[in-house]
C-alpha cells in the first residue's frame, strides 16, 4: 500500500491560518516582501508561483504476496492448541510486531490473549514469517509496527 503525502506551498495574496479556533486573514504582504522573485523586476507582468507541490512517498510494510498470501500462510501454519481444543476455548489474539528495517518481524506483544496455548502459537507463527519488504519512508527503509488479529473459532 502507497500512502502519498502531498505538501503545498501557497505564496500569492491570500493567506490563512487559525489558532485556537480564530481564524485570522493576512490579505496582502507587506510591500517590502518578494518571494521568489529579484531585486530589480523591470517586468510589470511578473506573477508569483501560487502553487508549489511535491510528494513525500511512503510505502508500507508488506508481508511477500500481500494481505492474502499472509492469511493463507496463518491457515497452513497455526494448528489449534489442544489445550484449547479441550477447553472449547474460542476467541481473538491480537499482536502488536515490529517489521525492522531489513523485513524480519520482531518485538512481538500479546494484546488481547484468550489463554489455552493460542498466544503461543501465533508469536510462533510470526517469528517464522518469511522475511517481509520493510516499510519505506523518503527512500529509506524503517523499522514500523503492525497490529494483527487472529480468531480462533472451534
Amino acid at each position: 500500500m502507497v500512502i502519498s503525502i502531498l505538501i503545498l506551498i501557497l505564496i500569492g495574496t491570500t493567506i490563512s491560518s487559525s489558532h485556537a479556533g480564530s481564524s485570522t486573514r493576512l490579505t496582502s504582504f507587506p510591500a517590502n516582501f518578494s518571494p521568489l522573485m529579484p531585486e530589480d523586476t523591470s517586468n510589470s507582468d511578473t506573477t508569483l508561483i501560487t502553487n508549489i507541490g511535491f510528494h513525500i512517498m511512503e510505502e508500507e510494510a508488506m508481508f511477500p504476496g500481500g494481505d492474502d498470501a499472509m492469511k493463507l500462510y496463518f491457515i497452513n501454519t497455526v494448528q489449534y492448541p489442544s489445550i484449547a481444543l479441550e477447553q472449547k476455548i474460542e476467541g481473538t489474539v491480537i499482536v502488536l510486531f515490529t517489521v525492522d528495517a531489513n523485513g524480519y518481524v520482531n518485538h512481538a506483544e500479546i494484546l488481547d490473549e484468550i489463554g489455552g496455548g493460542c498466544e503461543e502459537i501465533i508469536i510462533d507463527a510470526l517469528y517464522n514469517m518469511p522475511q517481509w519488504t520493510p516499510k519505506k519512508q523518503a527512500g529509506n527503509c524503517v523499522q514500523s509496527k503492525n497490529k494483527f488479529s487472529f480468531t480462533f473459532k472451534l
